[in-house]
């Protein structure tokens, strides 16, 4: 296998993968007798079509030549994937986790807005006042998305959610040096997308999306239940098989 067929592949499956994905969140229906059976099926859901959205933007800023952004999209995929391994997990209690950190955000930021009002002499409004509150009053716990992903027995792939942060994400030295390459006449050009770091970074890329999609379509089908679990089986297979072509390849 070459690396331009290798690139194929990936693509060829990633688009499958996709498809599936679609299909599944659209015959899924989170009506459930239990109330609390319908909310989780509601956020695998609502996770799923996230997570397809994030992979379709992947592949337009591939198209563009924008490594880094694709990636960046990437990186969410895997976020996605923490939440849905969480979800299938541990059920119910992820959802009051989530709702808690939600609680947690609004907590910091309406705190923040209290102060500046203050520092700026802007009459607060009651409503507000009480709001926060009743919301500084409530004992919030610290959950964050790596405890979470091993929780989900996800530990190894939250080794490519730091990877994706460090080489996408943020603007770390190896983020803002990929705008500018030294030539061999010892000139400096400057670009405004990212320099690619190899030939097989849109490989990677593509891979290591399909991967983190693919796991995601597993554990929202576990949770939903849908007609796709062959499909995915089969997909699952073939993911594994073009794994181990490339690294074959690359030895």
């Amino acid at each position: 296998m070459t690396k331009e067929e290798a690139l194929t592949a990936w693509k060829d499956l990633g688009r499958k993968i996709q498809d599936v994905a679609v299909q599944v969140s659209e015959e899924a229906d989170p009506h459930d007798d239990n109330g609390e059976n319908s909310i989780i099926k509601l956020w695998a859901i609502a996770l799923l079509c996230r997570s397809t959205n994030n992979f379709v933007g992947m592949q337009l800023l591939l198209g563009d030549s924008l490594i880094v952004e694709a990636r960046t999209l990437v990186r969410c995929v895997y976020e996605n994937l923490f939440r849905v391994g969480y979800l299938v997990s541990e059920g119910y209690e992820a959802v009051k986790i989530w709702l808690l950190d939600h609680d947690a955000a609004n907590k910091a930021v309406g705190n923040e807005l209290q102060q500046w009002a203050k520092d700026h002499e802007v009459e607060e409004v009651e409503e507000f006042a009480q709001f926060m509150a009743d919301l500084n009053g409530k004992k919030i716990p610290k959950s964050g998305m790596q405890t979470q992903a091993i929780a989900a027995g996800l530990k190894e792939h939250y080794i490519t959610y730091r990877m994706l942060s460090a080489d996408a994400a943020h603007p770390t030295a190896r983020v803002l040096s990929r705008h500018a390459r030294q030539e061999s006449d010892g000139s400096l050009t400057i670009s405004g997308a990212s320099f690619w770091t190899d030939d097989d970074e849109e490989s990677e890329t593509w891979a290591l999306a399909c991967l983190a999609l693919l796991f995601i379509c597993l554990g929202v089908n576990k949770i939903v239940g849908s007609s796709f679990q062959e499909a995915l089986e089969q997909l699952s297979a073939e993911c594994s098989k073009l794994h181990a072509d490339t690294l074959a390849m690359q030895c």
